[in-house]
């Protein structure tokens, strides 16, 4: 299944009803002034959000107001990141918080931007049926299983 649209002439509520009731598995991806955000669905419901390619900026004060963690830190150590590696798991093998504060805090992540969509001026959408890819999907969002309807 193939679906793509503007999101002024479709409301995104559509989109992920329609998506639900076929229980469609692929990616929907939603493009608005130059951004970008991948949503994997499996079955009808969202598994993984990316929220956007600066989502490790939107982290930080999430980690800092939730958990306590100080900015000082996080960027230490999301500044060293080498391509490739889990920010999650190097945050927790640094004891800068425990794994699963963190797991929250990433599902958070993807809740909110989930919730910001639905108040985009507009917009594009498209939906390739099929499995996650990896490209679209980088630690530490490569196995998150959020199963929002």
């Amino acid at each position: 299944m193939a679906l793509s649209g503007n999101l002024a002439e479709i409301n995104l509520a559509s989109v992920f009803q329609n998506l639900e009731q076929n229980t469609a598995t692929g990616t929907l991806k939603i493009s608005h002034h130059k951004k970008n955000w991948p949503i994997f669905l499996d079955k009808g419901k969202v598994s993984t959000i990316i929220p956007g390619d600066d989502w490790s900026d939107w982290f930080c004060p999430i980690l800092v107001r939730r958990l306590g963690i100080q900015a000082t830190d996080y960027e230490k150590y999301a500044k060293k990141l080498k391509k490739g590696q889990n920010l999650l798991h190097v945050l927790a093998r640094r004891k800068v918080a425990k794994k699963e504060d963190l797991d929250s805090a990433l599902r958070f992540l993807q809740e909110e931007a989930l919730y910001e969509m639905f108040f985009l001026d507009g917009g594009d959408f498209s939906f390739n049926a099929g499995e996650r890819k990896k490209e679209d999907y980088p630690a530490p969002f490569d196995k998150i299983d959020l199963r929002i309807n």
